[in-house]
């Protein structure tokens, strides 16, 4: 059927990270509710804890923002990732253009993200190395 797509693969296990003891519990007692098994363990984007090559996907959802070392985080999830495995991604940051960065500044200023958030930063400004 033309649009559609199927896969053979089976997802057998989902992991979550939460480094933070207080959003850990969260993410638990949501896990808890969630129609699939996940299981949610402490652990850093820099150091994920999951052996090399073992990983079908890897998934940030609004935490690159927060992460010290964006490259170190890419560079861990390659290194989990198996060699046909896939990174997804959904982030915000500063816009290109000084008249959209100048409308994100406005709207973070009514609406502040965490303190962590750096939704700020340019891309280039993403890695410390």
């Amino acid at each position: 059927m033309p649009g559609t797509a199927s896969t053979s693969r089976t997802i057998r296990a989902r992991l979550a990270v939460e480094p933070e003891p207080r959003l850990r519990r969260q993410a638990q007692a949501a896990a808890a509710d969630a129609a699939v098994a996940v299981e949610v363990v402490p652990g850093l984007a820099a150091r994920l804890p999951a052996a090399d090559h073992s990983v079908d996907a890897a998934v940030f959802c609004l935490v690159l923002c927060s992460l010290p070392d964006v490259a170190a985080a890419l560079a861990e999830a390659r290194r989990v990732l198996r060699p046909d495995g896939q990174l997804r991604f959904l982030e915000h940051g500063r816009a290109d253009t000084p008249t959209l960065a100048r409308v994100q500044w406005l709207l973070d200023a009514r609406t502040p993200c965490p303190p962590s958030c750096l939704s700020l930063r340019a891309a280039s400004e993403h890695s410390a190395s």
